[in-house]
């Protein structure tokens, strides 16, 4: 696995761009990252040909004291999701998917009960 970071501070922040690849299989992931003292920010694509070739995106933003949230969407071929993850401090994690076929493919089968 390779790994590449690099950094650089705002008044207020610290930010990176961090990319790493797979050396393994063909894989590779880029993320933009923002620290500061109570909050994290993370935006980021990641891209790997096992067990089938996909895009992940991805996004993290948190407030004070680090309430998340988080949303993450997957493509292939043939087929799209996305899952929202929403933290409340006072009422723990909620959550949100959604799974269609894309425009132009049939649908392809099933796996644990779940459309594909």
């Amino acid at each position: 696995m390779s790994f590449v970071s690099e950094s650089r501070a705002s008044p207020s922040r610290e930010f990176s761009a961090v990319a790493w690849s797979n050396s393994e299989r063909f894989g590779a992931e880029f993320a933009n990252v923002g620290l500061d003292r109570d909050r994290l920010s993370a935006e980021g694509v990641a891209i790997n040909s096992a067990p089938e070739p996909y895009r992940l995106d991805y996004t993290l933003e948190t407030a004070a004291d680090f309430v998340a949230n988080v949303e993450v969407s997957a493509r292939g071929d043939g087929w799209q999701r996305s899952l929202t993850l929403t933290q409340s401090a006072s009422a723990g994690w909620t959550a949100a998917t959604q799974s269609n076929p894309l425009r132009g493919f049939e649908q392809r089968g099933s796996a644990n009960g779940s459309t594909i």
